[in-house]
């Protein structure tokens, strides 16, 4: 079922949309540090010919200029595969766990993905009267947007479900009908929320594993893979041995012990990692320098930072919810380090609407002890494996769509480096960083 899974994926990021706006003029980048995604030690001197919209060529020397082709000069820079951020919920579509449908929000937001680096997002629960036709757009070509991939509803369990308005089953009657509803969106992935000890995500349904092998195998039996969000070390052992795809997020409540480590890593079920969604919410009841750093002024207007320090600052310090997530940091940041130690498949994920946050994510890897290389693995090569597009995206490879980041700062070197962009190309085209609907590119406008 898996085999066959993999080749309806691949199929359909040929068919149904992955490869993006019209064909470009031919790019060679000269000259560069290569950092191609594989986990490969840096390349330099190497040359890569963009063809259309994707790889032609990667020479580890010079390649002959085809006539006409755009020639970018990469000596003393960085090119690595575009980054992937597996999890996100994208601004516009949901308010206070309420469906709105509001452009003027999406379209910003999703350019704060492309300023910092990052050419595919993945959002894992959103109002899919909004989510899809904007993935549709970017697939047309009517956007300027990162790729988008899209779950819409969060699949639930009775009592108050997941972020996105989440859809309830109550047995395996329901199963069908309720996953049917987001297949008829063409949904990229289908997301399940369990969390057997919150009342506020879900509770326990007779014969819940049996239902999660049936929610598996439906999804699966028509290319749709199935991730699940989870809690703790009990509900990621259930989830895992279930036959779960993937997972939203790594465990929190609990650290995994070592056997649970060893059967995630041997049954190679990619994690979205999700660690700056709890760090973030954690640490801002203290301290809001973070939000202070240039590329968060450049991509975020002073209305919504002064709204980050402010009301949302009051809202996770009044709930509780900061002074209870600070300790269970420390265990996300602990299994993530285990996980990637026991070799186990971590995928960059955020679980948050704006660009920087992905890059803080990176970040929590490099606090993990994960070596900036792996970190690079994890955002790109890992990430397109956790989509199931890892033939298409993820690696700069010839025959690779050209996603591609060009740094100016080495990111093997200092984590801080992944925010030196230069240049992003989206399918073989050069973004227009500076065309971006962005505060950086709206001060000094009339």
């Amino acid at each position: 079922m898996i085999a066959n899974l993999k080749r309806l994926a691949v199929l359909g990021a040929v068919v149904a949309g992955i490869s993006g706006p019209a064909l470009a003029s031919d790019i060679l980048i000269t000259d560069v540090t290569l950092i191609d995604g594989t986990g490969a030690p840096p390349l330099a001197g190497a040359s890569v010919l963009v063809s259309g919209e994707r790889i032609a060529l990667v020479s580890p020397s010079d390649i002959r200029k085809p006539r006409g082709a755009i020639v970018i000069k990469g000596k003393g820079k960085y090119l690595i595969p575009g980054l992937i951020d597996t999890h996100i919920h994208l601004r516009g579509g949901t308010e206070r766990g309420k469906f709105i449908n509001d452009r003027t929000l999406a379209i910003p937001a999703l350019h704060t993905f492309l300023y910092s680096g990052v050419t595919t997002v993945n959002d894992l629960g959103n109002n899919p009267e909004f989510i899809f036709p904007i993935r549709d757009d970017e697939r047309a070509a009517r956007i300027v947007s990162p790729r988008i991939f899209a779950a819409g509803n969060a699949i639930g369990f009775p009592r108050r479900t997941a972020e996105g308005g989440g859809v309830q089953i109550t047995g395996r009657n329901d199963v069908r009908g309720k996953i049917d509803a987001m297949l008829g969106y063409k949904a990229d992935m289908i997301k399940i929320v369990y969390d057997g000890t919150d009342s506020l995500r879900g509770e326990m349904v007779d014969g819940f594993p049996g239902l999660v092998r049936d929610i598996v195998h439906h999804a699966n039996d028509h290319g749709t893979m199935v991730t699940a969000h989870i809690g703790g070390r009990e509900d990621f052992k259930l989830i895992l041995d279930a036959g779960i795809n993937t997972f939203a997020h790594a465990p929190i409540r609990d650290r995994l012990d070592e056997a649970t480590l060893k059967s995630v890593a041997a049954r190679r079920v990619p994690i979205s990692t999700t660690a700056v969604v709890f760090s973030n919410i954690a640490r801002v009841a203290d301290d809001t320098s973070w939000l202070d750093t240039p590329l968060f002024h450049a991509t975020l207007d002073e209305k919504t930072l002064e709204l980050q320090k402010v009301e949302e600052r009051q809202r996770y310090r009044t709930s509780g919810m900061s002074e209870r997530f600070k300790p269970l940091v420390d265990n996300m940041l602990w299994n993530l380090g285990a996980l990637h130690e026991a070799g186990a498949i971590l995928a960059l994920g955020s679980d948050r609407t704006y660009g920087p946050m992905s890059l803080q994510e990176i970040e929590l890897y490099a606090k993990a002890g994960i070596p900036l290389l792996d970190c690079i693995t994890i955002a790109t090569r890992n990430a397109a494996l956790y989509l199931g597009r890892e033939h298409d995206l993820g690696t700069i490879a010839r025959g690779k769509l050209a996603d591609l980041v060009l740094l100016d700062a080495d990111p093997t070197a200092n984590v801080a480096n992944f925010a030196t962009v230069n240049t992003v190309i989206k399918g073989g085209q050069i973004i227009d960083l500076k065309a971006l609907d962005l505060p950086v590119n709206r001060k000094g406008r009339k």
